[in-house]
């Protein structure tokens, strides 16, 4: 099984893991043919990528989470978001009426949610640590209309695993965590146009998405059940170990660990995702492009920790060699994920096996789709 990107599915594909739309009803189920008509429906869905059953390898990735619990989380997550943002619209209307006591109200409710993301972060922690000696392979297919909240959810639980790999303790991790969904709650007063816009932004525009880290944080300060971690990596999230994050444009060893660890997470997840202006950066692709910013943008001990437990190319990915030849991934070697197990698929040599570990003149040049 592997992810392909729309633009590249044939008829002949099938789903290899059902689809659901954004209420979590299901779309198409596992084993469905990617008919022009499903493909049609699966656009409309907010898809840009799908996993297919492959003919090469029957492998399935593991998710970190099974998918009963990342399904609660997703709709916890959402039903929070909601009330988040009429509580933030509310407090900037200087017109709307009993003010004060909508707002306490919509506070009760934000305190109920956040109570609710607690107790179900010690569930999404258990399986973590259950799943810590694995790779990282899976990659969560968003939907477009719940981006914000699969976003959220999935950084977590790579920061997670980061954090774990570093040795940092559960109540770090657990902060770590939560803060990931948290610092989402700034970006529900980031106008759609400025979210979605596909060009540059202006400085007018950019200095209104570098105010969510503030929204974030002056959302959380007031919650007594937040600890003071996860109001440091709300408001931290986005500094850079040069200097030219925001808000407060520190950098090194000012910024706290956690915030570092969050901040590789948020990247890696958004490069995996597709997004309207563009598909899915592959692993391997999005590993090299964080790689490029270490100890300018990112943490380079971070960044190496996820280059440790991400494998850049999953079992069943199918590659371009510099040999020319096209082969599928069987295997990955822990030792270097980057060299893993192949199986030639061209005529001329079908079946054969190449560990390029043990052949390392042969380079990997691409990720295939269109076959």
């Amino acid at each position: 099984m592997r992810i392909v990107p729309l633009m590249y599915v044939k008829e002949h594909h099938k789903l290899g893991l059902p689809v659901y739309d954004s209420d979590h009803r299901l779309l198409l189920n596992q084993g469905m043919p990617i008919s022009a008509h499903n493909k049609e429906k699966l656009i409309d869905g907010g898809y840009m990528s799908v996993y297919v059953q492959d003919e090469f390898v029957e492998y399935i990735p593991q998710p970190i989470i099974t998918d009963s619990l990342h399904n609660r989380c997703i709709v916890m997550i959402r039903n929070a978001f909601k009330d988040f943002k009429q509580l933030m619209e509310v407090e900037n209307d200087f017109y709307v009426s009993n003010k004060v006591e909508r707002v306490k109200r919509l506070k009760e409710k934000r305190d109920q949610h956040i109570e609710k993301l607690l107790n179900i972060t010690e569930e999404v922690l258990d399986q973590i640590i259950r799943y810590r000696e694995a790779s990282v392979e899976y990659i969560d297919l968003k939907n477009m209309y719940n981006y914000p909240y699969q976003h959220a959810l999935n950084t977590g639980i790579i920061a997670g695993m980061i954090g774990l790999k570093m040795d940092r303790n559960l109540n770090e991790i657990r902060a770590m965590f939560l803060s990931s969904i948290m610092c989402e709650m700034g970006n529900l007063t980031i106008p759609e146009n400025i979210l979605m816009k596909r060009s540059r932004l202006t400085f007018e525009e950019f200095d209104i998405v570098k105010e969510h880290c503030y929204k974030s944080f002056q959302q959380v300060r007031s919650c007594p059940e937040i600890n003071y971690m996860v109001k440091k990596v709300c408001y931290e999230h986005h500094e850079r170990v040069d200097g030219s994050g925001y808000p407060m444009g520190i950098k090194g060893d000012r910024i706290n660990i956690m915030s570092k660890i969050v901040a590789v997470a948020d990247a890696y997840d958004a490069l995996t995702s597709d997004r309207t202006y563009r598909t899915a950066y592959p692993p391997h692709k999005a590993l090299s492009h964080i790689n490029e910013g270490s100890n300018i943008l990112y943490d380079e001990k971070v960044v190496s920790v996820l280059e440790a437990i991400v494998n850049p190319f999953p079992i069943g990915t199918i590659v371009t060699l510099s040999t020319k030849d096209h082969a599928i991934v069987v295997g990955e070697n822990k030792s270097n994920f980057r060299r893993p197990i192949l199986k030639i698929i061209d005529e001329h040599a079908s079946g054969a096996q190449i560990d390029l570990m043990k052949h390392p003149n042969i380079q990997i040049t691409g990720i295939k789709y269109d076959i």
